[in-house]
């Protein structure tokens, strides 16, 4: 089973190498490619794919109309049975391209999946850690997107079926593909383990306005808005009992830090669970 990472990068190689590092470093008994699209970088980005010896990393730099168009023409190129989306400022952890193509291979009948992340500063060191629990369409847009893309991996066919990125969109559209897919009745789980590692960079498109601004532009069923705080509470208890405020501790975790070329380990030893 082949999986495909598509990763959109536009001046961020402070984070993109340590990006390709973790999805290079992964188990190699199965087939993989991990596909960059840049958006013209001037920071070095483009000497140093230049640069990579490894005929799994594959590279297009040209300029673009944001990430969406960018996760676009990655999926279009993407050739895997299985494909997953992993920004530049994230990190895919140990064994986890692994245990996801274990998941896909005794599991057929399931379309995607999502498991869980830690968030951590630029240096490594623990921030929270954020876990996934059972994705609704209408609880997602009651609230906001509470699976993390970088822990998200899904079947060829989704994309097979035409469901794309909302190119229109510069912040939600990925929000707007979850959803998509769960309304179009792929059938999704989660797994219970940490895939990914999210870095707080201060600048995360997460973290600006236009992601604010379209969550409250968004077009909602008449229900959905009625039933928004009735909704809301489902999902805190939802998160509540399937035991997303709580991990058991110390939570480690191995990721590329700028100073070494391996990756260097740290633990959670307090229960720091992301408020979302």
């Amino acid at each position: 089973m082949k999986i495909s990472i598509v990763t959109p990068a536009f001046n961020s190689y402070p984070y993109l190498n340590k990006c390709i590092q973790s999805v290079s470093d992964q188990n190699s008994q199965f087939e993989f490619e991990h596909i960059i699209i840049d958006g013209g970088s001037t920071d070095g980005t483009i000497e140093y794919l230049k640069n990579i010896d490894s005929p799994q990393v594959k590279f297009l730099s040209e300029k673009d109309n944001g990430m969406y168009h960018a996760l676009n023409k990655g999926l279009n190129l993407a050739t895997g049975e299985i494909i997953g989306h992993l920004n530049s400022d994230e990190q895919y952890l140990p064994g986890t391209l692994e245990k996801v193509v274990s998941f896909f291979d005794t599991n057929p009948h399931i379309d995607f999946i999502y498991g869980h992340c830690v968030f951590i500063n630029p240096d490594g060191t623990p921030v929270c850690f954020r876990k996934s629990y059972p994705a609704k369409w209408y609880l997602i847009r009651a609230s906001y997107l509470y699976l993390m893309t970088c822990t998200i991996f899904f079947r060829r066919s989704i994309i097979e079926s035409g469901l794309r990125y909302n190119e229109s969109l510069k912040s939600i559209a990925d929000e707007e593909f979850i959803c998509s897919i769960l309304m179009n009745k792929f059938k999704g789980k989660v797994v219970d383990y940490y895939f990914s590692a999210f870095t707080i960079t201060g600048s995360n498109l997460m973290l600006k306005p236009i992601s604010f601004t379209e969550i409250k532009a968004r077009k909602l069923p008449f229900w959905v808005k009625l039933l928004k705080p009735l909704l809301n509470l489902i999902r805190i208890s939802i998160k509540l009992v399937s035991g997303g405020f709580h991990e058991g501790l110390p939570l480690k975790y191995a990721v590329f830090v700028d100073r070494f070329k391996a990756r260097q380990e740290f633990e959670i030893n307090k229960q720091r669970s992301s408020y979302r």
